[in-house]
């Protein structure tokens, strides 16, 4: 499987149906490989929502699910974040369907940010977006 690094930060708006447009260059990476599987889940430690590829999604649950069902982390993972994950595909139209209830737990209306963080993608309430930068500003090391 090839490999597609997510990076930018994209302002978009949800569509009356609740689709958001992938940008044209995280649809397809150079070799072709198109990523249509994802998984749409709440980040265990932001304020977002977070698209996963389906094969990377695997690979977190299998490292979850190796963990005793009383480990407080497998727990906390499976409850907060599994139990709220959605299977969704790109459209043919290279959109996504944010589903209702992760949208009202983030507070997202129909503006969102489209956030790159490599091997996963961010999506965040613009205002939601703006503070979190604020707060990583006052916390990034001088160079």
């Amino acid at each position: 499987m090839a490999t597609t690094t997510w990076t930018g930060q994209f302002s978009r708006a949800l569509d009356d149906k609740a689709r958001v447009p992938f940008p044209a260059e995280w649809r397809k990476s150079g070799d072709g490989f198109r990523y249509e599987d994802l998984v749409l889940a709440p980040s265990p430690t932001m304020d977002c929502i977070r698209a996963y590829p389906a094969s990377i999604w695997e690979q977190k649950l299998e490292v979850v699910n190796k963990m005793a069902d009383s480990d407080r982390v497998a727990l906390f993972f499976r409850r907060a974040v599994v139990a709220n994950a959605h299977k969704v595909k790109l459209d043919g139209a290279g959109r996504v369907l944010v589903p209702t209830s992760l949208r009202e737990m983030f507070g997202i209306s129909r503006e969102l940010v489209l956030a790159g963080q490599a091997r996963y993608v961010e999506f965040w309430e613009p205002a939601q977006w703006q503070e979190e930068l604020s707060k990583l500003r006052l916390a990034a090391p001088d160079y």
